[in-house]
């Protein structure tokens, strides 16, 4: 009596994606360019805040010179 646990698994490793040739290259290419994409948002975003921060207070200071000026 033959029990279906007695017979050897058959395991075909080329039938796996991350075994296929290239796969996991393409996976860390785009990763990578995904994370230049968002350290470049990043960067301008902080480029931005930086700008409008600098003219904030360069306009808040002229009101105050100019208030104590009057």
């Amino acid at each position: 009596m033959d029990s279906p646990m007695s017979e050897p698994l058959e395991l075909n490793p080329t039938s796996s994606p991350s075994t296929s040739s290239g796969a996991g290259i393409l996976v860390a290419k785009g990763t990578t360019v995904i994370l230049a994409i968002l350290v470049l948002i990043l960067h301008s975003f902080s480029k931005a805040l930086t700008w409008a921060t600098s003219l904030l207070l360069r306009a808040f200071s002229l009101s105050i010179a100019l208030s104590c000026s009057a």
